[in-house]
């Protein structure tokens, strides 16, 4: 062998071992804190990493955890089932009786129920509108100015117009007939009227049963708007008794079952709105790489350059199309985590990026973060 083809050979040995320079590294950013992590789904191998287990307030990439849990757990062809019943009885078009809604915290009720039942002929209610719900709840670890924002309501069983009745500052209240108020509104825009009656039947009947859009299609709504109600019904239905500490419990378990540890993750909401929530570049990783053959999970991911909240990210680049990112962006954060894509739209390397405590503008970082994965891929 030539001195030439040994020299030739050496540098591509040295390429497939090192794929990546230091110059391809993240730019500095002042005062940030960066870690990230590349694997090839391939083999396994870390294509390239920083930081990789440290953690960092992952903001709503933690969404990219909590469909990953309930699409396992409860299957993409799982529904929600919203029972309407009546007491009374129904006698032409009008019930002498309350109309009771039984929620069980579907995120995506709207006008669309109301006009359901208008269909079955319904026209005057002569008696009271009865929701079953709870108060809507706020997480204790949201931050107060979050609160009552059109992206920081308060969760409920009854969830009813993506509960923007409670966009407003009393939402410390939790005020549930904000959104029977909202409900009862669209039932007479339905051309539903209602009047108080002193009637009070015990026995129920059932008049309809809304069942909602299936899980997969939530969880693509969720992931591609970053919906952090949905995130939190989402979350809850994992558990029968729809209570935050039960769903947590839930999705630990279910990270544990796929190697990480339960102090690589810390989860005080599904929605990743809370600044205590934590989480490693290499922990999340592991998670996508878990998922990746699962088809219902990685079509949730908005396209980059196309869809939700990533449509502006590498747009009219070469990567354009070729990544399928969850974002996450706070005040001081932003995170990237999802997939490089090949050309039909299958995964070929788990991407995370976190970026926390930077000092410059939020555009600086993602102009970086854009750069960087352009000279990766």
């Amino acid at each position: 062998m030539s001195t030439l083809l040994r020299h030739i050979l050496s540098i591509i040995l040295i390429l497939a071992v090192v794929p990546f320079t230091a110059a391809q590294k993240l730019e500095s950013l002042p005062g940030a804190q960066v870690g990230y992590i590349i694997v090839n789904l391939s083999n396994g191998q870390t294509v390239t990493s920083l930081n990789a287990s440290q953690s960092f307030i992952p903001a709503s990439t933690l969404k990219c955890v909590t469909a990953a849990a309930a699409i396992s757990t409860l299957g993409a062809d799982y529904v929600y089932h919203t029972d309407i019943k009546y007491t009374g009885a129904i006698l032409q078009d009008t019930l002498y009786g309350s109309l009771i809604v039984d929620a069980v915290g579907d995120p995506s009720l709207d006008a669309s129920l109301c006009n359901a039942i208008a269909t079955t002929g319904l026209k005057h209610i002569r008696g009271s509108v009865d929701i079953k719900a709870s108060e809507p709840f706020v997480n204790p670890t949201a931050m107060v100015e979050d609160i009552g924002t059109d992206y920081g309501v308060g969760w409920s069983q009854f969830n009813y117009n993506n509960n923007r009745a409670l966009v407003n500052d009393l939402m410390l209240q939790l005020p549930l007939q904000y959104l029977v108020d909202d409900f009862v509104m669209d039932l007479y825009a339905a051309g539903i009227s209602i009047a108080d009656s002193t009637l009070s039947p015990a026995d129920t009947t059932l008049l309809l049963t809304r069942r909602s859009e299936t899980l997969g299609n939530l969880c693509k709504h969720m992931m591609t708007e970053s919906d952090n109600l949905y995130a939190e019904a989402i979350g809850r239905a994992l558990t029968p008794s729809l209570s935050l500490d039960c769903a947590l419990d839930s999705i630990s378990a279910f990270v544990a079952g796929i190697g990480i540890k339960p102090d690589q993750i810390r989860m005080n909401d599904m929605n990743g709105l809370s600044r205590t929530n934590l989480i490693s570049p290499a922990s999340m990783a592991k998670l996508l790489t878990a998922m990746a053959r699962n088809r219902d999970y990685t079509s949730c991911f908005p396209i980059v350059g196309r869809t939700g909240t990533v449509k502006r990210l590498l747009k009219k680049t070469r990567l354009e199309g070729r990544m399928a990112l969850k974002s996450g962006s706070m005040t001081g954060v932003l995170a990237y985590a999802g997939y490089k894509l090949n050309t039909n739209g299958r995964p070929t390397h788990a991407v995370v990026i976190m970026v926390n405590n930077a000092l410059c503008k939020q555009s600086t970082v993602k102009q970086s973060i854009e750069r960087w994965l352009l000279k990766i891929f």
